[in-house]
Order: structure tokens, then sequence, then C-alpha cells
């Protein structure tokens, strides 16, 4: 299956060991989703969009989504991380 011209993968986590979790995550996340992993999965589907939504387990801390991200995707529109603090 190879996904039509300008597809968007409309929600997608990324994992790094290297970036602390919070203290109450149940889960650090599939040790499989790296950008790597990522990275092949749109070479197979033909993949040229994505949304990389913050994984519960950084909190809100989106170091992981966005900092260290290398998928540096075509046309980056923002990263926001909403936190209920004050």
């Amino acid at each position: 299956m190879v996904a039509p011209p300008n597809t968007c993968d409309s929600h997608i986590h990324i994992y790094d060991t290297t970036t602390p979790l919070v203290p109450w995550t149940t889960t650090p996340g599939p040790a499989w989703a790296t950008v790597s992993a990522y990275r092949d999965v749109q070479k197979r589907l033909g993949l040229t969009r994505a949304v990389v939504v913050q994984a519960n387990a950084y909190g809100t801390d989106n170091t992981c989504a966005a900092c260290r991200n290398p998928i540096r995707l075509p046309d980056p529109v923002g990263t926001s991380t909403v936190s209920e603090s004050p």
C-alpha cells in the first residue's frame, strides 16, 4: 500500500530512551517507536507529512517530540504543549 501524494499521518508519537519520563507514567512507551522506525514507515507507505503528538510519558516536556526530533518533515507547522499548571 502506498499513500496518495501529500497524505498526512495525523497522529504519531516518538519515544526516546534519553528523554526523562514523568514520575507518574505507567509505561515508557514502545521501545520501537523511534524516529528511525518512523522513517521506515514513511518510506514504506510513501508518507511525506505527519503530526507528531506529545506522548503522555513525557508530560509537558516536549523535548522528544520537538527539539530532538530529527524527522524534519518538509513543511513543519509548529509544536504546542498545554499544561494544566498556572
